[in-house]
């Protein structure tokens, strides 16, 4: 993957880490850690903590991911993400790492789906996608040295764990593009896969156009992190 990557994440990372190192060497690190952890969703302090799953049979392992906004508000996630849609989980192609630095580290785990793009809410960034169209995404998560990873995102006081995408089921994704690797990324897991059943389509659809009409970008200023409750 290339420095590219999100440019957004790029450039919050560089704020905040300008403050504790000179130009020269906030550059040096940033590359390292780039390179070292992958591809990172927008406004994530990727301060990872993998430890077993309370509540899950032995071998899983919970990825935890602390978000320096609030994913679980649909207009700050919509806000920074280049794609919003309704899709359906045609086929999952496989698991395929990518792959960091760290020695004798298989990479981080990801799992790619075909997803039909339903009907679109948002579309921007260098690969919009419309209705009809069909999609990559890419979901963090799957086997790893002979166990399973499971995504927990923190935000704002508030944690959820992610579950694997299933074939044949409907959600709204939140994504961003990758170039280098042609997937589209969930913005912040779980928030950006959100599961639609029938009854509740028309309801969860309006939310999301609503969010979308109230969109706010908190990584360039436009809202707090966290709204107040």
């Amino acid at each position: 993957m290339s420095d590219r990557g999100d440019p957004r994440a790029d450039n919050f990372r560089n704020r905040r880490l300008v403050v504790v190192c000179a130009v020269f060497a906030c550059g040096s690190l940033l590359a390292i850690l780039w390179a070292a952890l992958g591809p990172q969703e927008p406004a994530s302090t990727q301060q990872r903590e993998h430890i077993p799953h309370s509540d899950a049979p032995p071998g899983v392992i919970e990825a935890r991911v602390h978000y320096d906004y609030d994913v679980y508000d649909r207009p700050r996630l919509v806000g920074v993400s280049e794609n919003v849609f309704l899709g359906r989980v045609i086929s999952k192609i496989g698991e395929k790492p990518v792959k960091t630095t760290i020695p004798k580290d298989p990479g981080r785990p990801f799992a790619q789906f075909q997803v039909e793009v339903l009907k679109s809410i948002k579309d921007s960034g260098p690969r919009p996608l419309r209705a009809g169209e069909s999609a990559v995404v890419a979901q963090e998560g799957g086997h790893k040295n002979g166990k399973i990873y499971v995504r927990v995102g923190e935000a704002c006081g508030a944690e959820k764990q992610d579950k694997p995408l299933e074939p044949g089921r409907e959600y709204v994704f939140a994504t961003y593009w990758d170039g280098d690797l042609g997937w589209h990324f969930l913005t912040a897991q779980p928030a950006a896969d959100h599961p639609v059943e029938e009854a509740s389509r028309a309801a969860i659809l309006a939310s999301f156009r609503e969010a979308a009409e109230e969109q706010v970008n908190t990584l360039v200023g436009e809202a707090p992190p966290c709204p107040r409750r």
